[in-house]
């Protein structure tokens, strides 16, 4: 887990399914999950997901 991601941090998402790369997006962090997934709220969506943390990075201001 990255420690220096916190609750309602801009974070940039990839995506990635069946081992191929799917898409990018931003969004908002929410917390962690107990298996160490991060929960994303992506931008214009009302629903957050979660996932793995290697595939979560801060964006610095």
């Amino acid at each position: 887990m990255n420690t220096e991601i916190k609750h309602g941090s801009r974070v940039r998402v990839a995506v990635h399914r069946g081992g191929y790369h799917k898409r990018n997006f931003t969004g908002s962090f929410m917390n962690w999950t107990p298996t160490g997934q991060a929960r994303v709220l992506e931008d214009g969506c009302t629903k957050a997901k979660a996932y793995p943390a290697d595939d979560v990075k801060l964006i610095k201001q």
